[in-house]
């Protein structure tokens, strides 16, 4: 069976679903259409386990409903790591269900992780994602999990970010103990160049096991969300986030803003100053922009290299080592545009990058946000996702920046890291 990660056919052959049929593994799936003359009418529905499935958000004052979370690859863990010199990698010391896992948090040395069991996955079309929790023919490793040739049985993403401006609160390390021995706030200074800066990010996690979250994860988190919550426009069903400031450093929110909501994503969409959480992360959009790895923006292309654990510097004009990708970005250049239509690219068929954008909100298919610098250079640019705390309705797990060169500077942008088992 096929474990390659991208150059499919986006023909799928009625043989796979066939397999699908008669195959002992769960497949959780959604196909979006349009329910309407507009973007906002766009509508979700679950198919084959998912169906029956019911899902409502928590909020700051109420338990959401989560059936996904009794099956896998849905049932996410959060837990503490720690570092283990002899293995060269991070290992869980306890399970927030354990009762150690407050000791375990304790120590100085700890990381709050969430746990993403390993799944496979299937685009049919564009807006159709299937995942299952066992290979079945045709389908694709999560490429979160797969990685220079090896299926992980699972993969750690940091439950918090780190940002240069605010530490994680006592107990809340996620990446604060690593952002400790980068230097504290020299390490994340505003002034910094975000090329230095990632380089001391790959440098120092990799030191404690860990790797700086890269396009490939991103994009499986966002598999994994479109699934679950069945929904293109995850901000105004899950919760805005926190995205209502002006430009400056109060308005980035502190770790832990979200350690009331009680189950797995949550947040509020009464207004745009609270802490969101999906998939068990806090603020995977919104309050600081994302720094991604492996992904970067020369010309109208994109250049992806998946290969985290031997990734250690940012590419240079001639792109040695990282894939072009075969269908471009959008022609239409500028800033707070939002998305008219996504990629799905045979080469990369997890990737979702935008293809068409639009400046009008309610005809956008996605009501996240782009960023573009000028399609004529061939610069490499770096990639961020997500949104910061000033970008108020632009915010959202699809908003996507390319307009930054390698050596600038953002008061804004912040990290999350991975481990591999």
């Amino acid at each position: 069976m096929a474990f390659g990660i991208g150059n499919v056919s986006l023909n799928t052959p009625d043989s796979i679903y066939k397999a699908i049929d008669a195959s002992s593994a769960k497949v959780f799936g959604v196909k979006f259409y349009r329910n309407g003359t507009d973007g906002s009418q766009w509508q979700g529905d679950r198919l084959y386990s998912a169906k029956n499935l019911q899902f409502t958000p928590s909020t700051f004052t109420t338990t959401g409903v989560d059936e996904f979370c009794k099956y896998s690859p849905f049932n996410e863990k959060i837990c503490a790591t720690k570092y283990n010199s002899t293995s060269g990698k991070q290992e869980v010391m306890a399970y927030s269900t354990d009762s150690d896992y407050a000791t375990a948090v304790a120590d100085a040395e700890s990381n709050i992780m969430v746990e993403f069991p390993k799944f496979w996955y299937l685009r049919p079309s564009k807006y159709e994602f299937l995942i299952s929790d066992n290979p079945i023919e045709g389908f694709l490793p999560s490429p979160m999990h797969y990685r220079n040739g090896v299926m992980h049985d699972k993969v750690y993403i940091a439950k918090y970010e780190a940002n240069h401006l605010y530490y994680s609160k006592s107990g809340q390390r996620g990446t604060y103990q690593w952002q400790q021995e980068v230097g504290g706030t020299s390490g994340f200074n505003s002034q910094t160049a975000t090329v230095q800066t990632s380089q001391i990010h790959r440098t120092e996690a990799r030191k404690k096991g860990m790797y700086v979250v890269d396009y490939a994860a991103y994009c499986s988190l966002l598999i994994l969300g479109l699934v679950k919550y069945a929904t293109l426009n995850w901000k105004a069903y899950i919760g805005y986030g926190a995205c209502y400031s002006t430009t400056s450093s109060k308005g980035i929110l502190s770790t832990g803003g979200a350690d009331s909501i009680t189950t797995l994503d949550g947040g509020t969409t009464a207004d745009q100053k609270h802490a969101v959480l999906t998939l068990g992360i806090e603020n995977l959009y919104g309050n600081t922009w994302n720094s991604v790895e492996g992904i970067c923006m020369a010309g109208q292309y994109l250049y992806i290299n998946t290969d985290i654990e031997n990734l250690t510097n940012w590419p240079d004009s001639s792109m040695t080592g990282w894939t072009k990708c075969a269908v471009p970005m959008s022609t239409a250049r500028g800033d707070d545009q939002y998305i008219a239509d996504i990629a799905y690219s045979s080469d990369f068929p997890w990737a979702m990058w935008d293809t068409a954008n639009t400046t009008n909100a309610t005809s956008a298919k996605i009501p996240d946000a782009c960023w573009y610098g000028a399609a004529t250079t061939s610069a490499p640019h770096k990639i961020y996702t997500g949104g910061g705390a000033n970008n108020s309705s632009y915010v959202g797990p699809f908003t996507f920046n390319a307009s930054n060169a390698l050596a600038s500077a953002r008061w804004d942008d912040g990290v999350r890291l991975l481990a591999l088992d």
